[in-house]
């Protein structure tokens, strides 16, 4: 086991010194190049760092977990009686003509 130790603290220290050689290479403000969408950006990585989104999210109060539908005061929004009677209407007529 000793030898198991030993080549783990080898692995360790080498990418310890690779990350170090690469920090150098990179300089004090090192850039990354992306490419998506056709278009192609180039950020450093302080840029990363930060979050996208500067607005937190709105916060939903616990009980109302029912999702968007029941978020309109309480009850999921509804056609009227008369709006359901036009269009069984328009649909029956709408089969006749077929």
């Amino acid at each position: 086991m000793a030898v198991s130790n030993n080549n783990n603290n080898n692995n360790s220290k080498e990418r310890t010194q690779n990350i170090k050689e690469v920090e150098e290479k990179l300089g004090e403000n090192p850039k990354i190049t992306l490419k998506g969408g056709g278009k192609t950006k180039i950020m450093d990585f302080e840029q990363l760092r930060k979050p996208h989104c500067v607005r937190p999210s709105a916060r939903f109060p616990v009980e109302d977990t029912a999702g968007g539908l029941l978020r309109t005061g309480g009850h999921r929004p509804q056609i009227s009686d008369e709006e359901v009677s036009k269009r069984h209407h328009e649909q029956s007529h709408g089969q006749e003509d077929h």
